[in-house]
């Protein structure tokens, strides 16, 4: 009985937590370049014909650089972005940023290379 209302205040202060207003939502989720977490996923394949690569994640990035399609890069880092249709997953690939429906993503680069013969 005693170990059970040391944790008392503690599971109350949770449960307030969980139950606090959160109406703003989340706008944008970054995750670090050299991430611990996910050590798949790392490899991305341009599949549209001509891709812009932008400074930075969003519709508010300016032209870097551009790709082609068949060209593969090592992916540097994930954004998240909030959009007025929805949410947005940008990639960076190292010479700039680009929107995940103009790559596919793979685990390693002897399957990209695959894909990559068969796009022509």
């Amino acid at each position: 009985m005693r170990k059970f209302s040391r944790c008392l205040p503690l599971a109350l202060f949770f449960a307030i937590v969980s139950c606090a207003d959160r109406s703003e939502g989340i706008d944008r989720l970054s995750f670090e370049t050299t991430s611990r977490i996910a050590t798949e996923n790392r490899i991305a394949l341009v599949i549209d014909p001509y891709i812009s690569l932008r400074d930075k994640s969003g519709p508010e990035g300016i032209t870097v650089a551009h790709g082609r399609r068949g060209e593969i890069y090592d992916i540097k880092g994930v954004n998240l972005s909030q959009t007025a249709d929805g949410m947005e997953i940008w990639y960076d690939l190292g010479a700039g940023w680009v929107l995940s429906s103009s790559i596919r993503v793979f685990s390693d680069r002897s399957r990209a290379e695959s894909a990559a013969k068969e796009l022509f």
